[in-house]
């Protein structure tokens, strides 16, 4: 009597039956389609990609527009910034302050602060083209 195959390793299907372990093609490995198409993960990652390098570019762009522009950030609306994030955990303002300045994430939050204020500045502007575009 022939004993049974070893089962597959985790995340393989078995062989299918009477295919004696290996003949023949198989199924495609899994994300690939044909050879020259993408398959699903491929795909997808490039997606995601294409979408994080539009995002960074943005941010950039922001971050440039901050510095011509000679925008700071307010430190009141860091606070405000702060106190809206607390609530939002069911934290007190001065916890996470606290833990932000330990961990050295306050600049991460200012530089938000930075880029929405920018941003808002390039939507006044095209309100005012837009508003002398109406004359």
């Amino acid at each position: 009597a022939r004993a049974a195959p070893p089962p597959p390793p985790p995340g393989r299907a078995p062989p299918a039956a009477g295919g004696g372990g290996g003949e023949g093609p198989g199924p495609p490995p899994p994300g690939g389609g044909g050879e020259d198409q993408p398959g699903p993960d491929e795909k997808l990652a490039a997606s995601v990609r294409e979408e994080a390098e539009k995002e960074l570019r943005l941010i950039f762009i922001l971050r440039e527009i901050a510095r011509a522009e000679k925008l700071e950030p307010d430190p009141k609306a860091l606070g405000e910034e702060i106190a809206g994030l607390a609530r939002r955990e069911g934290v007190p303002p001065a916890r996470l302050r606290e833990a932000l300045e330990e961990r050295g994430q306050i600049p991460v939050v200012q530089d938000r602060l930075l880029r929405r204020k920018a941003m808002d500045f390039v939507i006044e502007q095209a309100r005012i083209k837009e508003q002398q575009g109406d004359r």
